[in-house]
């Protein structure tokens, strides 16, 4: 954006950019701008400033809160390294209903930080997959960086990103959405996590849970994550934190 406006448009804007993502109540030291969330697809409902103990900075409406507290009770503490919360509106945001995304900076830079969307409608039929999803994003993608974390080194090395969908090799459609491998990695492990649950998920909404077929490339990829036993425990933990 060129920065040489008035300045009367200037202070508009920047008003106008940090209301449209604060909820009720809620002031600037508590929640984020337009600018620094970067993506206007989202239907903001309001922005959370995480505390240093990864509690909402100021109280959230209900919606918020709750649907905070579904991903704080499913997420084991050292995989939720984010530093802020944006709640959502999925009908309204294109289908969305969860999101991990850089924070930008006033430079319009990523800063190297994360926060994490959600839909805090009712309106997601998935939230805890998604939740999970997301968190694989941000246990296999480096914030701020073109560059790739071992997991996801591996992962694209046995299974090279890119190909067109077919069921026996992408455990959804989505999974094959964009070519870098990324989609197809959170899939696969969101599987891992839920297969045989009540959140594995149904993706082709056919009203029956999604399955992975048997010898086959979509069912190696979800069995790749069992290599790894750091990955082996946080999938026992949020299994035993969904209650199953």
């Amino acid at each position: 954006m060129t920065k040489t406006f008035a300045l009367s448009f200037t202070i508009l804007a920047s008003l106008v950019s940090t209301v449209g993502c604060q909820g009720p109540g809620q002031d600037s030291d508590c929640s984020l701008t337009a600018q620094q969330i970067g993506d206007d697809t989202l239907e903001v409902l309001g922005s959370y400033l995480l505390d240093d103990d990864g509690e909402l900075r100021c109280d959230p409406d209900d919606d918020a809160f709750n649907t905070f507290a579904r991903y704080t009770n499913l997420i084991p503490a050292e995989y939720r390294d984010i530093v802020a919360f944006v709640a959502i509106d999925q009908e309204a945001s294109g289908g969305t209903d969860g999101a991990l995304q850089d924070l930008y900076g006033a430079d319009d830079e990523a800063t190297g930080d994360r926060f994490l969307a959600l839909d805090v409608t009712g309106s997601s039929t998935e939230l805890e997959r998604t939740i999970v999803h997301e968190t694989g994003h941000l246990i296999f993608i480096l914030p701020a960086s073109d560059e790739q974390t071992q997991y996801a080194i591996d992962f694209n090395a046995e299974f090279p990103p890119g190909a067109a969908y077919d069921p026996e090799d992408f455990v959804t459609e989505y999974a094959a959405s964009v070519e870098n491998g990324q989609e197809d990695m959170a899939e696969s492990w969101a599987m891992y996590a839920f297969e045989g649950t009540a959140y594995a998920g149904d993706a082709d909404d056919d009203g029956e849970l999604d399955t992975v077929c048997d010898n086959c490339l979509a069912r190696d990829k979800v069995e790749f994550f069992g290599d790894y036993p750091e990955l082996v425990e946080l999938r026992a933990d949020l299994l035993d934190n969904a209650g199953f």
